[in-house]
């Protein structure tokens, strides 16, 4: 998988969180806690939190079609695809987030975490 696409499935993880009660510092801690070395390999603790949380409000304020930056425009057309098709499911937020997690942990051959909350 590319790492525009992680991280954009990672971001829309952190905004169905924030649907709920959670926070934009607790979102972004929560996905990290699960993903961090594959979204963000190089950072680890509150860089990949940081990193994460700039990443979003990029992508979540680029138009797909006029950013000048390609990597925010490919991350802002895969976070659109995957909102359009986790809200088919019309799971509740929390699930649909940590589905998203699920998944991008799938193929990676780390234990699928346990969600318990």
């Amino acid at each position: 998988m590319k790492i525009e696409f992680k991280r954009a499935v990672a971001a829309l993880a952190m905004t169905k969180l924030m649907e709920t009660s959670y926070s934009e510092d607790a979102a972004a801690g929560y996905v990290t806690a699960h993903l961090g070395s594959e979204i963000f390999p190089s950072k680890d603790g509150n860089d990949a939190i940081t990193s994460l949380k700039t990443f979003r409000r990029r992508i979540t304020t680029a138009n797909a079609r006029l950013s000048p930056v390609e990597s925010i425009s490919l991350a802002r057309v895969h976070y659109d695809a995957c909102l359009y098709d986790i809200v088919g499911y019309r799971l509740p937020p929390k699930l649909s987030a940590q589905l998203l997690i699920k998944a991008l942990l799938a193929n990676t051959g780390r234990n699928l975490p346990v969600f318990r909350d």
